[in-house]
């Protein structure tokens, strides 16, 4: 997967295992937007379906579980973390303020990177 990023170079997904990572949270992100949309137009209508509020709440639960797993991916190359942290303190990535839960393992993936990084100078 190839994604572009601000005119520069493409970056390649599969170069860095964090940013597949982060490729998969915005497929996710745009699921759930593109779900969000159906629902507002039942809405309008008068009815939301079973079938809409279940396919919500499963992009839903989807998109919390890929950026669970991506603030667990240690980035492997320096825009691999500069794209990461992009993504983890990105305004409505958390939709609030980043739940407890998710603080400890930002941290041990921020530290993971950095005694790798440390190791290899």
């Amino acid at each position: 997967m190839v994604e572009q990023r601000n005119n520069r170079r493409p970056l390649v997904a599969s170069a860095d295992p964090a940013l597949a990572a982060i490729a998969a949270v915005r497929i996710a992100r745009n699921q759930r937007a593109r779900l969000y949309r159906k629902l507002d137009v039942e809405h309008s209508a008068g009815h939301i379906s079973a079938e809409t509020d279940a396919e919500v709440m499963g992009s839903c639960s989807a998109y919390s579980a890929a950026l669970r797993r991506t603030v667990r991916t240690v980035p492997s190359t320096k825009e691999g973390m500069q794209a990461w942290l992009a993504l983890v303190w990105a305004p409505g990535t958390w939709e609030g303020a980043i739940p407890e839960e998710e603080v400890r393992p930002i941290l041990a993936t921020v530290r993971a990177y950095h005694m790798r990084e440390a190791a290899h100078a």
